[in-house]
């Protein structure tokens, strides 16, 4: 990850690229290393689950659907696995017809609105794990990345804003292997996060900034009823944060970034 500049990656982002495709290589090279065995068209999902959750059951072999279709024993033994790493609590839904629907309908509306954000989807997200859990509505974790945990029972709207939501996070997933982001004497510094109303650590401050960067974008173009109130919420977002608690990266972001 050394070879990529500061520059390089405030330019990218405030050019509303996505960095999946930057920085998604040198992980994915980073994994393969680490992963020997697994085959050379191996999803980024499978190494990362190899790496990171080698006590867990084997995962198994996934199909071309980007809904997830857990039918045999097997997969369902490894995704109720992996919902409960998430989030204990987290139940595995039936992909069933209606939801399929949903979903397709929900990523049409992301690539007819944000195509960069739809091209990047294309090579980078590899499975929409349809799910149910009282205390979200979708989620994301690094040992699966790649995979985006979601409950499909919704709007396509709302769907739409919810998969931007959690590819974002993956994307400050990305961006966190290259750059540390948060000062080490400030991991533990909490303060009030606007969107969550709720004490979080810079790092988590930060992931909520960046949801909502990429989320006002798809909000503002579907016109969404959040758009406004989003924007002023990552307002707050950015006020929270004190230079000292970030790396110049970090800082750069809050700037540079989320604040044009």
């Amino acid at each position: 990850m050394s070879k990529i500049s500061a520059d390089d990656l405030v330019n990218f982002l405030k050019a509303r690229a996505w960095l999946h495709d930057f920085v998604g290589p040198h992980f994915s090279q980073a994994l393969r290393e680490k992963t020997p065995s697994l085959c050379n068209h191996a999803t980024l999902l499978e190494r990362s689950v190899r790496t990171y959750r080698k006590d867990g059951p084997a995962m198994p072999p996934l199909d071309q659907e980007i809904l997830l279709s857990a039918t045999t024993a097997d997969e369902q033994r490894f995704w109720q696995y992996a919902c409960a790493v998430v989030s204990p609590g987290t139940v595995l839904l039936e992909s069933t017809p209606a939801r399929k629907t949903n979903i397709n309908n929900a990523l049409s509306l992301i690539e007819q609105n944000c195509p960069k954000i739809h091209a990047a989807m294309q090579s980078w997200l590899t499975k929409i794990i349809p799910v149910q859990n009282p205390a979200y509505r979708s989620a994301s974790h690094p040992h699966f990345f790649g995979a985006i945990f979601l409950n499909p029972d919704r709007d396509p709207k709302e769907l739409a804003i919810s998969i931007v939501h959690e590819f974002a996070h993956q994307e400050l997933f990305l961006l966190n292997l290259a750059d540390r982001l948060v000062n080490s004497d400030s991991d533990f510094s909490l303060v009030h996060a606007p969107f969550q109303n709720k004490l979080r650590p810079p790092i988590g401050r930060l992931h909520s900034a960046h949801a909502l960067f990429r989320m006002i974008d798809i909000e503002q173009k579907i016109q969404h009823e959040n758009y406004l109130p989003h924007k002023k919420t990552l307002e707050e977002t950015i006020d929270s944060f004190k230079a000292e608690e970030l790396t110049p990266i970090g800082q750069r972001l809050i700037r540079e970034v989320y604040a044009q």
